[in-house]
């Protein structure tokens, strides 16, 4: 069904300039189908993971130590980037790893992408960036 598409005119002043092709949104739809086309379905951070992690995000956002963040689906990984500037690296990522048997992993990443802790429960592998560090003076 896709194949066949024709671009079509948008109109206006130069019509031959400006062309659009038409597609069907079901193409784009991710739905059952297209998950078995595309094989295995991305991973992804359900409800209560996600309240997890921005239950500790929105702490640090408080305390002016987070500004920003971006989630990324993968076939095997979903990751919550953490940025405390407008960096291009993150300074924490928050990972889900699919493991062989359909198991799955949560790894926390420093900015360097040294994993800091690992779990198969979200909770503790949070357990790290859930800590405050006091100055200790001599």
């Amino acid at each position: 069904m896709g194949e066949d598409r024709e671009p079509v005119s948008t109109g206006g002043e130069d019509s031959s300039a400006l062309m659009t092709t038409v597609v069907q949104i079901s193409d784009y739809r991710v739905g059952q189908a297209n998950r078995r086309r595309r094989g295995t379905p991305d991973l992804w951070f359900d409800r209560h993971e996600l309240d997890l992690i921005l239950s500790v995000y929105s702490d640090r956002v408080i305390n002016g130590e987070w500004r920003d963040y971006a989630i990324r689906h993968e076939a095997s990984t979903a990751a919550f980037q953490i940025y405390c500037s407008s960096s291009q690296r993150p300074a924490v990522t928050v990972a889900k790893h699919r493991l062989a048997g359909g198991k799955t992993e949560f790894v926390v990443y420093d900015g360097a992408g040294r994993p800091v802790s690992r779990s198969v429960a979200l909770r503790d592998a949070l357990a790290v960036l859930r800590r405050r560090f006091r100055l200790v003076s001599n």
